[in-house]
């Protein structure tokens, strides 16, 4: 039986910000990763989850992040 760990961290991102962080991903990450919608921003920022299948990818992005 093989578990499948996933690194998860929720990011808040103003209005028209998305795009820069999923082009990030789409640079850096070597692994597979995903984002989901967990609130929907306006005029405030939008709260979203970062997934990722690596523990690398996951690093750097909390460290770009940063």
């Amino acid at each position: 039986m093989s578990t499948s760990i996933q690194y998860k961290v929720q990011v808040g991102i103003p209005y028209g910000h998305l795009s820069e962080m999923i082009q990030w991903c789409t640079d850096y990450c070597q692994s597979n990763w995903k984002y989901q919608v967990l609130d929907y921003g306006g005029k405030d920022p939008g709260n979203y989850e970062f997934i990722f299948d690596d523990e690398r990818d996951y690093v750097q992005f909390l460290m770009w992040k940063k």
